[in-house]
């Protein structure tokens, strides 16, 4: 909890998702009597309290992939708990070097971080491999400075990576930069913002808003003087090669 207090601090919107063993209960007297509304069959059920909305969606698929699905876009990050199999990046949480052993660390996702009673255990600490980072529990800055610079370099994979200058930044990089703070949108990026792209011999070319408006202009417009061809087509694709040789 307290990497979801101290992104949530940060101003980061935050997400958490726990797995559960077994099938879902509550409690309190009401709460059990909204349950007893999923057993009878209803998909969705929403109970309303005096400090919050709980929601229950009955799913024949109830996997990790189909709760995620259920976090719009804007969330920066989603803390899952348990999922242990999941390809996703995860810190792992044991108490003896043979615990790595038993999972199939191949499948699971790459690994950010060790954490858990072996950090207090040297001989058990020595069996693992020394590639790993190791984290106390309470180093909770230090869990979100890697999670921070795993989130960079995902933004950075997102951005054209040509160093343009064009957003106003000096490459891409203090782009993602202020992309990770929530300082800028996407749309900052010209290449990314643009509605009409150009390539010259498969370079992008960035092409300034009024000469878009001019080039979309004449291109739909000529467009209308032809047959079978939709009034407001969606996407429109032209290639143009050379004669020389």
């Amino acid at each position: 909890m307290r990497i979801v207090e101290g992104l949530t601090n940060k101003g980061f919107k935050v997400g958490t998702i726990k797995h559960i063993g077994g099938n879902s209960s509550f409690d309190s007297p009401q709460a059990k009597d909204t349950t007893r509304h999923a057993e009878a069959g209803a998909q969705l059920i929403v109970a309303v309290t005096n400090s919050e909305i709980i929601t229950i969606n009955r799913n024949e698929d109830p996997t990790l992939e189909n709760a995620l699905r259920n976090f719009s876009e804007d969330f920066d990050f989603i803390i899952v708990e348990g999922f242990k199999e999941s390809s996703y990046p995860r810190f792992i949480l044991i108490d003896r070097a043979e615990e790595i052993k038993v999972r199939n660390l191949n499948k699971a996702g790459p690994v950010l971080g060790v954490t858990g009673q072996i950090i207090q255990n040297p001989e058990e600490l020595a069996k693992l491999n020394k590639n790993y980072i190791f984290l106390e529990e309470t180093q909770t800055d230090k869990f979100i400075s890697i999670l921070m610079e795993r989130r960079l370099k995902e933004i950075q994979s997102y951005l054209p990576g040509m160093d343009c200058g064009n957003c106003g930044f000096q490459d891409c990089n203090e782009m993602a930069q202020n992309l990770l703070l929530k300082k800028v949108s996407f749309k900052k990026c010209p290449h990314i913002a643009a509605k009409l792209i150009l390539e010259v011999d498969g370079t992008q070319i960035y092409v300034k808003d009024f000469v878009q408006n001019i080039l979309r202009g004449s291109i739909e417009g000529m467009l209308q003087t032809l047959k079978n061809v939709p009034r407001k087509p969606k996407r429109i694709d032209i290639h143009i090669e050379s004669n020389e040789n």
